[in-house]
């Protein structure tokens, strides 16, 4: 009994995560920077510790496609919480990351095949 609780706390735990990583990565701001200053207004609704995970996932990461890694969590939380079996979870979860992976080195590639212009926030820089 005391370890369904604890995994139903623990889905619990990782779904909450999963929203914090989600509101971060959809209040991104290209121009917010984790080495901002005190003094700046911070426009991340998650804080600067939402700037600082956007600008990893986002701008170092996968880019925009990043987007999608919550949605892993919800699914991992959910599982963990209704007590589902974790080898289709696990399954679908490399399913994801290797989307993600295509998704942003496709996108890298046609950037940097077609686009005069650099820009590397879409792809991401691992992507790119």
């Amino acid at each position: 009994m005391a370890s369904e609780r604890r995994l139903e706390i623990f889905g619990i735990l990782i779904i909450a995560i999963s929203v914090f990583l989600l509101f971060s990565l959809i209040g991104y701001n290209p121009n917010e920077e984790p080495s901002i200053s005190p003094n700046v207004k911070v426009e991340n609704p998650m804080g600067i510790l939402g700037v600082t995970i956007s600008h990893f996932l986002i701008k170092i990461g996968f880019g925009y496609v990043s987007v999608l890694l919550p949605f892993i969590g919800f699914l991992w939380g959910w599982s963990f919480f209704a007590k589902k079996d974790l080898a289709s979870v696990v399954r679908v979860s490399q399913y994801c990351l290797i989307f993600i992976f295509l998704i942003s080195v496709s996108l890298g590639f046609l950037l940097i095949t077609f686009s005069p212009k650099s820009n590397y926030l879409i792809p991401g820089l691992f992507g790119f």
